[in-house]
């Protein structure tokens, strides 16, 4: 799963991989590439992670449901 250039480390983090260091909010956030660690650290509130959390949520269930409605499975 690709992750923002600014995440330290950078690159893509593997599907299923647990980040450990972070926080699971955080890294979906940095996962989804909705912000990267630093703006959320200077830009972005608590309530705007939550907001970023809530859209990525919303993509998530939009693209299963065009998967279903093609007779596709989601991944699992």
């Amino acid at each position: 799963m690709p992750v923002s250039p600014d995440y330290p480390g950078g690159g893509d983090i593997p599907t299923g991989t647990i980040v450990r260091s972070l926080p699971q909010t955080i890294a979906c956030i940095l996962m989804g590439r909705m912000a990267s660690l630093h703006e959320l650290q200077t830009c972005y509130s608590v309530r705007d992670l939550y907001l970023m959390l809530d859209l990525i949520i919303l993509q998530m269930e939009n693209h299963a449901r065009r998967l279903q409605a093609t007779g596709m499975s989601p991944r699992a």
